[in-house]
């Protein structure tokens, strides 16, 4: 894979110098990969993070990258990235209140603990499982934060509000939190509504995975301007390229691609969106994005040695390692054997703020509730950026660490009856025990 860092700031008059600058700016540096014959023709950009624990500051990842099909939108994916993990870091102790849910709820607003989906009840009577059950009397640290069509404050609990965050002496320890959820954009409205696609995504990808869903395949010669982007930009030699519908019980878009390189192992993106087109075009994207950044373990088959339980996947990064190998592909064969597809039609793609709108009906319609909380420091402010963390309470998160899958709630177990897909609902013993692939 070749690299080449250079001064962006003079050439690309999209990046602000206040934002992009080696010394004093939050992305020290951009890099741009040069493409190779067998690349989809896609951008790809890294963001490299200043240093920022000068400022007593630990951001979650200092190295952030992003695609997109011109420069200035990969590079911008990139740098919101950044400035996500930069925003995520800071918190102020005096927006922090400590105390259980029954101390604090006759003062506050506050999220009741039953609403959240965080380890089901057989793995906190695990001996070594080092989480809490976060329950009306667990101690911990609150945030305020809003709710989608209210307007007064709640408080929720930092520990799945901030990126990273470590739990202070006087709290238990409920979660760790990841990235999802937390969003980077140009207004206000398009990034709660893309926090809340991601929250969606994840979520639905959780579901089919632990409970082996089969569902249809989309068929992207049924929409010409999608079927000629992917053969002028995504079609890869000795690639095949499968997506999958895992629209759920929200009804909003959301797609599984794919990516099977015949010499070697699998990757995988998602994506939703409110149009499937959308859906689609985005995970094309970010399958790109994945062979190349992981282009030699892709083809070749990654050389790391795992434990036959898989015990020692703790990472994202360890799971896209063991589906490089080609001895993981029949773990796939309950999507890649489905025959029934589904076509992309031609949908008008709506402002952000109307597309807030839909979003809350169809999500409050199920009975859930999307909290919000502006994570925006000033100097990005300043910059033209917003930046937000959405949580959905009850919605399943992804899996990072093989030994605490995040398994809890009843959404897990109840959405593929609900939607017809089971006959009953399938047991923890059940679920599928290989780790997911998702990056």
């Amino acid at each position: 894979m070749k690299f080449l860092s250079t001064n962006l700031t003079s050439i690309y008059p999209f990046v602000s110098d206040r934002l992009v600058n080696n010394k004093l700016g939050i992305v020290k540096d951009l890099f741009y990969w040069l493409p190779e014959r067998d690349d989809a023709r896609v951008f790809l950009v890294a963001a490299i993070a200043q240093n920022f624990s000068r400022m007593g500051i630990e951001v979650s990842t200092s190295f952030n990258s992003g695609a997109g099909l011109t420069f200035e939108s990969a590079a911008n994916a990139a740098i919101g990235e950044t400035i996500e993990r930069y925003c995520s870091a800071f918190i102020q102790s005096s927006d922090l209140v400590l105390g259980s849910y029954k101390e604090l709820s006759n003062k506050y607003c506050c999220v009741s603990p039953k609403k959240f989906a965080f380890y089901n009840k057989f793995q906190y009577l695990e001996s070594d499982f080092p989480f809490c059950i976060f329950n009306e009397s667990t101690t911990v640290n609150w945030t305020f934060c809003k709710k989608l069509g209210k307007k007064e404050d709640y408080l929720i609990p930092a520990a799945v509000t901030y990126l990273p965050y470590y739990p202070s002496n006087d709290e238990k320890l409920i979660w760790y939190p990841i990235s999802t959820g937390l969003s980077c954009a140009s207004d206000d409205e398009e990034a709660i509504v893309k926090g809340i696609f991601e929250v969606i995504e994840r979520d639905a990808f959780s579901i089919l995975w632990y409970n082996e869903l089969s569902l249809p395949k989309i068929d992207i010669t049924s929409n010409e301007e999608v079927y000629q982007l992917y053969k002028e930009r995504f079609e890869i030699p000795g690639c095949k390229y499968t997506l999958i519908d895992m629209t759920l019980d929200t009804k909003i878009p959301s797609v599984l691609g794919i990516l099977e390189d015949e010499r070697g192992g699998i990757l995988i993106a998602a994506a939703t969106r409110l149009t499937l087109k959308e859906a689609v075009i985005k995970t094309f994207i970010e399958l790109s994005q994945g062979r190349i950044s992981w282009k030699e373990d892709f083809v070749q088959g990654s050389k790391e040695k795992y434990c036959d339980d898989f015990s020692d996947i703790r990472d994202f990064h360890s799971r896209v390692m063991l589906f490089t190998k080609k001895s993981m592909k029949s773990h796939f064969n309950f999507l890649l054997h489905q025959n029934c597809t589904v076509e992309i039609q031609d949908e008008k793609i709506l402002p952000y703020d109307e597309q807030l709108k839909i979003l809350y009906e169809k999500i409050s319609n199920l009975g859930y509730d999307i909290f919000y909380k502006n994570l925006t420091t000033s100097d990005v402010y300043n910059l033209d950026y917003r930046v937000y963390k959405v949580i959905i309470p009850g919605f399943i998160e992804i899996t990072n660490d093989h030994l605490y899958p995040r398994i809890g709630g009843t959404r897990i177990h109840d959405v593929p009856v609900t939607l017809g897909l089971l006959n009953k609902p399938k047991t923890v013993d059940e679920f599928n025990k290989i780790p997911h692939p998702f990056p």
